[in-house]
């Protein structure tokens, strides 16, 4: 992955796990990451989750933002993943 000038923040262009492409990844905290996605991408929920594990193993909160607004969120309860209300 190509690292910018933030120390917590990826940019890449795709991801089989997420089945879209995405801008940029950054890790807001030890367990929260938020991925943006590019305009009109559909991931697949389960690969975020799984994608997230990936870059963040302790990941307990996602947030799928396209262009910068959120449009879904994703939280961790007993090893439950669930979609949040916004």
């Amino acid at each position: 992955m190509e690292r910018t000038s933030h120390a917590n923040r990826v940019d890449r262009a795709y991801d089989d796990r997420l089945r879209c492409h995405w801008r940029s990844v950054t890790a807001l905290s030890a367990q929260a990451l938020r991925i943006d996605v590019t305009d009109g991408a559909h991931c697949d929920p389960a690969g975020a989750v799984e994608f997230a594990k990936a870059v963040i193993p302790g990941v307990r909160h996602i947030t799928l933002t396209e262009g910068g607004k959120e449009f879904a969120s994703y939280a961790v309860r007993d090893d439950d993943w669930s979609q949040r209300n916004r």
